[in-house]
């Protein structure tokens, strides 16, 4: 076994390395959630809004929105809030030149209910949490 054939194992093993973690990279679900949310003060009811920016339809998707209340002394106090509507199974694959956009997803939550939203005694030191997760058949 020569030096040559040894070096040329080790370069050629980085060389499927890289290439393998630039598409495993390349065909990693993207979702893009929107930097704000819509809130309905009269309803009490909030809405977030996520794309599908994937060239591949998503599958098992999986979204939550917490309601989180910090006591003030470490402690927080997490609620999930259930969405309005049933939940996803998939979402369809990105492509501009869809004028329905069935890859953008808005997804609505009643927070009256469970936030005591709109009323006159608002709970400070809360916050919510948005959460996105999902696969592709890739």
């Amino acid at each position: 076994m020569s030096i040559e054939s040894i070096v040329s194992g080790i370069v050629s093993g980085l060389l499927a390395s890289g290439i393998l973690t630039i598409v495993l990279f390349a065909i990693k679900p993207k979702v893009k959630i929107a930097k704000e949310a819509c809130i309905d003060r009269d309803r009490g009811i909030l809405s977030i809004k996520f794309v599908n920016m994937s060239r591949v339809d998503l599958i098992d998707v999986n979204y939550s929105l917490f309601y989180c209340l910090d006591k003030g002394d470490g402690i927080v106090n997490v609620q999930e809030i259930p969405p309005i509507k049933p939940r996803l199974r998939s979402v369809d694959k990105y492509d501009k030149k869809n004028p329905e956009h069935p890859y953008a997803v808005c997804i609505t939550y009643d927070i009256a209910v469970t936030t005591g939203f709109g009323t006159d005694n608002p709970k400070h030191n809360s916050f919510f949490e948005f959460s996105v997760c999902s696969r592709h058949s890739l």
